[in-house]
C-alpha cells in the first residue's frame, strides 16, 4: 500500500513539476520573442533614418518613432531635441549624426559609425 500511495504522490508531483516547467518555458519564450521584434524593429528604424535622412518629409516620420522605440535612453532623447532645436543646417546635420551613431549603438548595428559615413546635410524645407 505504501509503495501505491509513494507512486500516486510521485505521479502528482510530476505532473505539477512538468506543468510548472511548461508555463516557464512559455512565458520564457514569449518574452525572447518579444524581445527580438522590439530590437528588429529598432534595426528597421534606424535603417529608415540613415536611408531617408536627407529627405525631410521621409525622415520626420521616422524620428516621430524615436522617443517610443529609444526613449528609454537619455543620450538618445537629448540628441534627438538638439536636433530638432539645432539654428543652423550644419548644428542640424551635426545633431543627426550623432544620434545615428548613437542609435547604431543601442541597435547593435554597428559599433563603429563614424561622423565620416554620415555626410548628407540636413536641412528642413517649409
Amino acid at each position: 500500500m505504501d509503495a501505491a500511495v509513494a507512486g500516486i504522490v510521485g505521479a502528482i508531483a510530476g505532473g505539477v513539476i512538468g506543468a510548472i516547467a511548461t508555463l516557464a518555458a512559455t512565458v520564457v519564450s514569449g518574452w525572447l520573442s518579444a524581445r527580438q521584434a522590439r530590437n528588429q524593429a529598432r534595426v528597421a528604424l534606424v535603417r529608415e533614418i540613415m536611408r531617408y535622412r536627407g529627405d525631410q518629409k521621409r525622415l520626420v516620420d521616422a524620428l516621430n518613432e524615436i522617443p517610443l522605440m529609444f526613449g528609454h535612453d537619455a543620450e538618445c532623447v537629448r540628441l534627438l531635441r538638439s536636433m530638432t532645436g539645432a539654428a543652423s543646417d550644419g548644428a542640424r546635420t551635426n545633431a543627426l549624426r550623432d544620434l545615428i551613431i548613437r542609435l547604431a549603438k543601442l541597435a547593435k548595428i554597428n559599433k563603429t559609425v563614424t561622423h565620416s559615413d554620415i555626410t548628407t546635410p540636413l536641412s528642413y524645407v517649409e
